[in-house]
């Protein structure tokens, strides 16, 4: 059910790589996949807006583990990591997990949270078709929170999520 949809992935990235927030160099983008891999993007990525040339650009880094294969700065390279090692290596104090089931808090007050010490928070949005977080995710997640009463899809979250977080910050 969590799996099969990379043109998911392909929106919320280009929302978050395009967004004030990233250009101003207050994002770390990472993407964790259901098979514990983690893709590690370079900020200054420019992801193809064609989603067949972004499917190709994934098989790449699937089958190479970096784009470009063999530069000495990639622009994206593929680990095996569960989630849980890759929370520990960000060395974050507060894990943000944004989920229908969580408590019912207004956007603008979880972007502020995450905005009070940038780089000591993560976020983590779902961006699968259906289903729900694993129980490992729930359990990494310092705080679980909704912010709308029915389930978004993904890349309206990350967008709105960015926007508030970069206006909390005062990017915008």
């Amino acid at each position: 059910m969590k799996r099969g949809r990379p043109d998911i992935v392909h929106f919320c990235m280009l929302e978050a790589l395009g967004s004030p927030l990233n250009r101003a160099g207050l994002l770390e983008l990472y993407v964790h996949t259901i098979g514990d891999y983690v893709v590690f993007v370079d900020p200054s990525t420019r992801l193809p807006r064609n989603y067949n040339r972004f499917v190709g650009l994934m098989e790449q880094l699937f089958s190479e583990g970096a784009v470009p294969p063999g530069a000495e700065k990639p622009l994206m390279w593929l680990r095996p990591m569960r989630l849980e090692l890759l929370v520990r290596r960000l060395r974050v104090e507060r894990v943000l997990l944004l989920s229908e089931r969580g408590e019912r808090r207004r956007l603008r007050d979880i972007a502020s949270l995450a905005a009070e010490e940038p780089g000591s928070t993560a976020v983590l949005v779902g961006a699968f078709p259906h289903g729900d977080f694993s129980d490992e995710v729930y359990r990494l997640a310092t705080h679980v929170y909704s912010f709308y009463p029915q389930s978004l899809d993904a890349w309206v979250v990350v967008s709105h999520f960015l926007a508030l977080a970069a206006d909390a910050m005062g990017v915008v």
